[in-house]
């Protein structure tokens, strides 16, 4: 319930005699000020209505407060535009050009709705709608112009990339469980940071927004939230062996985030990982950039994190007092490094060239005092003509841009396995870890801007319900559909509240609001009130069918026909292999491997080739007139080697510098003829993700069942998953479904502003359905006009019945017909 106002507003907006006013205002221009003549059209407001309602999995009998909503505005507008003298039929047709709104865009303009009630003190404004226009229609008779507009759930029906992810059997086995596990929020976090929303301040920068195509080497690389979960936003997750987690007890993430500048609830803060200290154990996580293949040296790079600084924490000042530590490094190309270190307080950048051992460093710049988070920012450029630049800033204290170190020397530039690595050492908390490149040289750092932005819209997340073991595999699905998905694998709820800030709320926050009653009405404002009791509302066995996926180091990817890859001479090929089960491929080169014997120079040199156990590596036949063989040369190799691409595909690339042309195959000869009986040879080690079987997870009531019969409720879903119990999920929603619930239809009463969602009311009737009676709103109309008022129409759930054991309550207190409690 929005409170503010308090007991003056109450007693207004309960008056016989109250005063209701209202706000319509429209963005024309887009800029967010609101400032064409027409964006105020309250006084030609005629109705308007506003729905919302949670929709959730559980079946409609159960009438439970769950799942997500999408409010929706709809507006009746008569009058004419004062600035043009056209009535609104004219000035709201797309094709009138003397219209104020010409060539306007109308369909997508954001708008708000507020209601006001007159107190002795003023005005007081409830919020009550932020969305976009999605229809506009003209009826030229009447004169009238009806608006639609949906909330900001528009905004997230971006199709979305997370990266493949699983637990590791190789950590499960050394017992580092929990820290691997991810919360329901970092991935929803991950999804609506791709839409220019979020919990924490910043979000990555797109393509689109640096005026550069999908698929450029300029961008962000890598954007980590660390919101309860290792999933990055941008970017892919090494091999699961690479990355280390802290032993169980000890916490991999701690609530300690910077919350979004527009949240209102700045107490509420998201995860960050948690600071290790002096323990090394389980610091380490690794990350590749979007498509690692066109990572280069030469350019500017842009490095990010937000230091988690907030004290009440372990370790929550360690770098006050800390030993030289790399907590960012990036493999930039070239085998040049970006790193960033901590002592004693202070940060800096260094760049180092390994090409010939050197390391060129930044001044260092002191970590603000007094903060719960400091951003620290750094960019580098790295140039054939201008040498080594570098700037660093933390918090609001900042080093100049300056030459820190000598031209690159394109002559001596090898080719790095690792480039595109970004290893992170959470030794102090930190969130918000990024890395971006522009192809650009300038004499003047480049904006932060190309790095990160503060997130348009603001996000308030609970912790998550829900233990998650692996993402199900998303590419290109619609964000709201993945995040509803989330919410309802936990009976948890989603959706974007009055004021425009999307929340989740975990099933816990919705029950806790069962105990905080807002409001109590009398039968005298309540219309329409019914109850049906009925058998249908029971549930006293719960079933969940749970998915199990863990990732190993395996082979990724084996070539299907001698044929498949077959690369002319002197050309570079570049194949999709498509997979939905790799979190991450082998960064090093394929090495060639060969079936001419040893002891001799070919055999010698290379890896034997066995359909057994030969891995990683390919085989090569060159097309001679005779047919395919495998040439018997020394030093004779093609350049293999695998990535991910900016769409989260698996690329295989091969270069072959030879004149012949060549395929991956492996057949029975010694080289020196044409080959038969060829098998494909070509095998891809990484990381891969390894489908378990389903298991169902079943909890029951005996004494339900005994009383009303068995009445199951089944659940299955992509977030139903191996660990879906561990924080006993299965057993919140049984105590309130083993008896049969009354129910209610929709229920009306005299506007009330400031109710929202989940908000809880009691009414009393004790000569009638009962004292104390409650119930939880799951559905609001509100109505709007000038002649009706303002009248709510209520969804509810009806909440089970206190029963006995209600101090001094002549209902609920009986022990018999003579004797209460008191």
């Amino acid at each position: 319930m929005q409170n503010h106002g308090g007991i003056d507003a109450d007693r207004a907006i309960t008056d016989n005699e109250r005063r209701i006013r209202w706000r319509f205002n429209c963005d024309w221009n887009g800029r967010g000020g609101y400032e064409h003549p027409l964006s105020f059209l309250a006084p030609y407001v005629i109705e308007a209505e506003i729905d919302r309602a949670l929709k959730g999995s559980a079946p409609e009998s159960i009438m439970l407060i769950e799942g997500s909503s999408a409010a929706e505005l709809r507006v009746v507008l008569a009058g004419r535009d004062e600035t043009t003298g056209l009535g609104f039929d004219a000035t709201f047709s797309p094709y009138n050009g003397f219209s104020s709104l010409y060539a306007k865009q109308q369909i997508g303009t954001e708008c708000v709705f507020d209601i006001g009630i007159d107190t002795s003190y003023g005005t007081v404004w409830y919020p009550q709608f932020v969305g976009n226009i999605t229809t506009i229609e003209v009826n030229r008779n009447t004169g009238e112009v009806h608006i639609a507009a949906l909330d900001r759930v528009e905004k997230l029906r971006r199709p979305v990339v997370l990266a493949p992810w699983a637990v590791s059997d190789y950590w499960n086995n050394l017992g580092r469980v929990a820290g691997q596990q991810a919360d329901t929020a970092c991935f929803i976090d991950n999804c609506l940071q791709q839409c220019d929303t979020s919990s924490t301040k910043y979000r990555p920068v797109t393509r689109a927004e640096l005026d550069v195509p999908d698929g450029s080497l300029d961008g962000v690389g890598v954007f980590v939230p660390g919101n309860g979960g290792i999933t990055p936003t941008v970017g892919w997750l090494d091999n699961a062996q690479a990355i280390t987690y802290p032993a169980d007890g000890v916490p991999m993430y701690q609530a300690s985030g910077q919350p979004h500048p527009n949240s209102p609830e700045q107490s509420s803060r998201p995860m960050a990982f948690a600071a290790m200290g002096s323990n090394g154990d389980g610091d380490y996580l690794k990350y590749w950039v979007a498509n690692r293949d066109l990572t280069r040296a030469e350019g500017s790079h842009f490095l990010g994190l937000v230091l988690s600084t907030a004290p009440g924490f372990p370790n929550a000042a360690y770098h006050v007092t800390a030993p030289d530590t790399v907590l960012y490094e990036y493999r930039a190309g070239g085998n040049y490094a970006l790193r960033i270190h901590v002592q004693a307080n202070q940060v800096w950048l260094e760049v180092s060239n390994d090409n010939i051992k050197a390391s060129y460093l930044s001044p260092k710049v002191t970590i603000p005092s007094g903060q719960d988070s400091v951003e620290v920012y750094a960019t580098v450029m790295i140039s054939q003509n201008d040498g080594v630049k570098a700037y660093i800033r933390a918090g609001s204290n900042a080093s100049a841009y300056t030459t820190i170190g000598p031209n690159l020397d394109p002559n001596v530039y090898p080719f790095d396995p690792l480039q595109g690595l970004l290893l992170v050492r959470h030794r102090v908390a930190m969130f918000n870890i990024c890395y971006g490149f522009r192809n650009l040289l300038q004499g003047t750092p480049i904006p932060e801007t190309t790095l990160w932005r503060t997130a348009r819209y603001a996000a308030v997340l609970d912790r998550g319900a829900n233990t998650l073991s692996f993402n199900p595999g998303v590419n290109g699905k619609d964000a709201w559909d993945v995040i509803t998905e989330l919410a309802a694998a936990e009976f948890g709820s989603v959706f974007w509240d009055e004021t425009g800030v999307l929340r989740f709320w975990n099933y816990s926050t919705v029950k806790a609001k069962q105990d905080q009653i807002v409001r109590t009405v009398s039968l005298d404002t309540l219309a329409g009130l019914e109850i049906t009791n009925s058998l249908d509302s029971v549930r006293n066995i719960y079933s969940v069918q749970a998915s199990q996926r863990t990732s190993s180091a395996a082979r990724v990817y084996e070539a299907q026909s001698v044929d498949q890859f077959i690369i002319p001479g002197f050309t570079r090929k570049d194949f999709i292999l498509y997979v939905d089960d790799v979190q991450f491929a082998e960064p090093r080169r394929l090495p060639r491997h060969t079936t001419i014997p040893l002891g001799t120079p070919t055999g010698n040199q290379f890896l034997q080739w066995s359909n057994e156990w030969s891995h990683h590596g390919y085989v090569m036949q060159l097309l001679s007139p005779e047919g395919w063989r495998e040439p018997n040369f020394v030093n004779v190799e093609l350049d293999v080697y695998a990535f991910f691409n900016n769409d989260g595909m698996l690329v295989l690339r091969i270069n072959n510098p030879w004149q012949e042309t060549a395929r991956l195959a492996v057949g029975k000869g010694d080289g020196s003829v044409a080959q038969d009986d060829n098998q494909p040879a070509l095998r891809i080690d990484g990381t891969r993700i390894i489908k378990g079987t389903e298991q169902v997870f079943r909890t029951a009531d005996t004494g339900s069942v005994a009383k009303y019969g068995p009445r199951n409720f089944e659940a299955r879903g992509d977030w139903y998953q191996q660990n879906y119990n561990d924080k006993g999920l299965l057993n919140v929603l049984l105590p309130r479904t083993t008896k049969p619930i009354p129910t209610t239809q929709q229920v009306s009463l005299p506007g009330d502003p400031r109710l929202q969602l989940a908000d809880t009311l009691q009414i009393e009737d004790p000569d009638g359905f009962g004292a104390g009676l409650r119930m939880q709103i799951f559905g609001i109309n509100r109505k709007l006009s000038r002649d009706g008022g303002l009248v709510d129409t209520l969804s509810v759930e009806l909440l089970r019945p206190p029963g006995q054991g209600i101090w001094d309550s002549p209902q609920y207190g009986r022990w018999d017909q003579s004797l209460i409690w008191n």
